[in-house]
């Protein structure tokens, strides 16, 4: 690492005079060369000395520690006020009631650096009491092994709390107003915008205390707790699914993600000792129940025409409109199990080389340019496969088009090029697995002149520089 990057701390601080020291002294103790850092106390309208014990800091830190008043709104305001001020490129928070470890920046800092397009940086903590004792426990010790970093594991459980994070300041995007649970906000736009970074170290102190405000019940267990908890985690997961793209998720990552969210009502029914507790905090009223139904018929028509898991996280963001819709639930698990019947049959381009270039065998007799173009561009590329798809033609006519391919282009005296004829009748999902996994697709209602429509991760504008891309191994 040449050289070490600035670093902004983010200190969002209520009514925290006791505590707020402590957290300054912390940072002032890092291992990390602290004219590197930028110090952003944002007092949420402090009723007590909290102000004045920062500015005691910033004066003898000018430049450094800075102590901005907001009016009072609450941690998730002022932690999108101090982020907008910040100067460093990387950022930080840390808790006013928190502290962190002399190692904590500069083994983030390396981690972020030293990894590929990092997002976010987080660690374990340590929890201690409102005197600072550790009682032994850390944040994650109901992780039997490493938790999950991935936007699909996220959704279902999140690890970090904000004083463990760092993330570089490009790209931060704000918390909405209408979110509580903060920290599980970041991990998970950043685990959309780069690569998660989970540190197994306690590199911080995370203290329990009785006027915490975002204190989680799992280490503070009350009743109480349990349902602000629930109530969280449901409009923090309910907000998700109805809004962000869900794409990165598998039809066994949404019965998983559905399962969690109906775990948090059980667990504050847990709590209580009841299941008359009231966990549901966004509305679902007549416009959410009309959006859910807007979203079946979405499905309805995805598994027309084959695509299985697009139907079921259809259902998936159905079911985070409305909730109660039993028969939707029901369909969340058909979708699935279908989905994973379907991936257990034979894969239809299962004798093809590693690319495929699928093209209909109507396309091919039609045109009588396209499959000489085909051959003579492909010619000797070993990597690929150009697969004729005949799956929607009887017995008789696949013997006659092919037949006619191969008086027209001597296909079966061929060698330098690897031709694969699909002529198995395949079920709607069948053909849609078909198409997804071509790396390029011939579709009949392009012009003859038009170039094939190109799919997976390399879009070249021309079959020839398909082929280049295939020989470079992109």
């Amino acid at each position: 690492m040449s050289q070490l990057p600035t670093v902004s701390v983010v200190i969002p601080a209520y009514n925290y005079e006791q505590y707020v020291a402590e957290a300054l002294d912390s940072v002032i103790a890092q291992d990390y060369p602290f004219e590197l850092f930028d110090v952003i106390v944002v007092d949420d309208s402090s009723t007590d000395d909290t102000a004045a014990v920062a500015a005691g800091y910033a004066a003898r830190h000018p430049g450094q520690i800075r102590v901005v008043t907001q009016d009072n709104g609450g941690p998730m305001t002022a932690m999108n006020h101090g982020v907008a001020l910040a100067r460093g490129e990387y950022v930080t928070f840390l808790d006013a009631d928190d502290a962190w470890l002399p190692q904590k920046t500069i083994r983030q800092v390396i981690a972020a650096q030293e990894g590929s397009n990092v997002a976010m940086v987080a660690c374990n903590m340590m929890i201690v009491d409102g005197d600072g004792v550790a009682n032994g426990d850390t944040v994650n010790d109901r992780f039997t092994e490493p938790p999950g970093t991935s936007f699909n594991e996220l959704l279902i459980d999140n690890f970090a709390l904000s004083t463990s994070m760092l993330f570089p300041r490009e790209g931060y995007e704000p918390i909405p107003g209408r979110l509580n649970y903060m920290d599980w906000w970041l991990m998970l736009r950043a685990s959309l915008r780069g690569t998660v970074v989970y540190l197994d170290e306690e590199l911080a102190r995370y203290r329990i205390h009785g006027a915490n405000r975002g204190a989680s019940w799992r280490y503070n267990p009350t009743p109480q707790g349990a349902i602000r908890d629930v109530r969280r985690a449901l409009e923090l997961k309910l907000t998700v699914l109805r809004t962000f793209d869900l794409s990165r998720l598998t039809a066994l990552d949404a019965v998983r993600v559905w399962d969690s969210v109906e775990a948090h009502h059980v667990d504050a029914i847990a709590a209580c000792q009841t299941g008359f507790v009231d966990t549901i905090v966004l509305a679902v009223g007549d416009a959410e129940r009309e959006h859910a139904l807007a979203l079946v018929a979405e499905a309805d028509a995805a598994l027309e025409r084959g695509d299985l898991t697009s139907e079921t996280l259809l259902i998936l963001k159905a079911l985070a409109w409305d909730p109660f819709a039993i028969a939707v639930r029901m369909r969340l698990i058909g979708a699935a199990r279908h989905v994973i019947d379907v991936e257990q049959l034979p894969h239809p381009l299962r004798d093809a080389e590693g690319v495929v270039i699928l093209v209909g065998l109507d396309d091919l007799v039609r045109d009588e340019q396209l499959l000489m173009t085909y051959l003579d561009v492909m010619a000797g590329v070993t990597a690929a496969t150009l697969a004729i798809d005949a799956t929607r033609f009887d017995e008789a006519g696949v013997t006659l088009g092919l037949a006619h391919l191969d008086a027209r282009a001597a296909l079966s005296k061929r060698d330098d090029v690897d031709v694969l004829a699909l002529n198995e009748p395949l079920e709607p999902a069948q053909r849609h697995r078909m198409f997804r996994d071509a790396r390029a697709i011939y579709r009949s209602e392009l012009p003859a002149e038009a170039d094939p429509t190109y799919g997976r991760t390399v879009t070249p504008s021309t079959l020839a520089e398909l082929r280049d891309a295939i020989v470079r191994g992109d």
